[in-house]
């Protein structure tokens, strides 16, 4: 009894090792994908954040056809429903002073 009780107390202790390492990778990935997160756009986040004179028109395109330009599917074109009017009024009330250019092709 005493040799199985052993071997049963080797593999908690394995699996708890496992899982200690398991959370710490989590952790380290997690961390990683914050500082990509931070570091992703961050150029055109300051354009955006710049004061005239200091700023510069941001072009953003969206690439597709009938999504963003507003097409329904009753044949109606709803383009200020599209998502890039909706993300260009995003950008306008978060970057009041930066000229925004949304251009769909």
């Amino acid at each position: 009894m005493n040799r199985f009780s052993n071997r049963l107390d080797t593999k908690r202790v394995k699996a708890l090792l496992l899982c200690c390492s398991f959370i710490s990778f989590i952790g380290l990935s997690t961390t990683r994908a914050q500082d990509a997160d931070s570091a992703y756009l961050s150029k055109v986040k300051s354009e955006l954040r710049a004061v005239w004179p200091s700023n510069r028109t941001v072009t953003l395109v969206f690439h597709g056809h009938s999504v963003p330009a507003g097409y329904w599917n009753n044949h109606e074109v709803h383009t200020l429903e599209s998502y890039p009017h909706l993300v260009l009024e995003k950008l306008k009330a978060k970057y009041p002073f930066t000229p925004v250019n949304i251009i769909v092709t």
